[in-house]
């Protein structure tokens, strides 16, 4: 569902009140998540965390995914249910152990 747009009190280029100079109305689409955009990200999760064998701490992998580290805790779990097995170190650094059949 698209949300109104929230502009200026006075326009930039006219200085008038009104933040439309045509009388339209501004939306945006709002990103809705759906079940291919977090299977995509499942699969950047596991390809990352596959890229260091020696372990990724959840802080890190949040930055580098450039996603809040309570989703990525989320995800892992969506990816243990998943089947991907996930190996923790003393650390708390993550690293792929195998994938359940």
């Amino acid at each position: 569902m698209p949300m109104r747009l929230l502009l200026p009190r006075r326009c930039c280029r006219t200085g008038n009140r009104s933040p439309l100079h045509s009388g339209q109305t501004i939306l945006v689409a709002t990103k809705l998540g759906n079940k291919q955009a977090k299977r995509e990200r499942l699969e950047r999760i596991a390809a990352v965390i596959g890229q260091h064998p020696s372990g990724i701490s959840q802080s890190e992998l949040a930055r580098r995914m450039n996603m809040p580290r309570s989703t990525v805790n989320r995800d892992l779990f969506a990816l243990e249910k998943a089947g991907i097995l996930l190996a923790q170190d003393r650390r708390g650094r993550l690293a792929l152990f195998g994938r359940r059949r």
